[in-house]
């Protein structure tokens, strides 16, 4: 079975880890079910939350406050 690229973004990491947030076991996990669909997305921040991008278009965002809760 190939290896699949998981396209992490640092910047995204560090501002989650600054961020403290409790939910954010869930939102790793998001995150890599999100980049292991399609080699090509990339993840930058965009609305204080993760956002992932296909071809340079915005697709999903992820909307991480109120603390208490994570949309997509």
């Amino acid at each position: 079975m190939p290896k699949l690229k998981i396209n992490l973004n640092n910047e995204v990491t560090e501002f989650l880890d600054a961020l403290n947030h409790p939910m954010r076991e869930e939102i790793e996990q998001l995150r890599l079910n999100i980049l292991t669909t399609d080699s090509e997305l990339t993840e930058n921040i965009k609305w204080n939350g993760p956002n992932y991008c296909f071809k340079n278009d915005d697709r999903i965002t992820m909307r991480i406050q109120p603390p208490k809760q994570v949309q997509l």
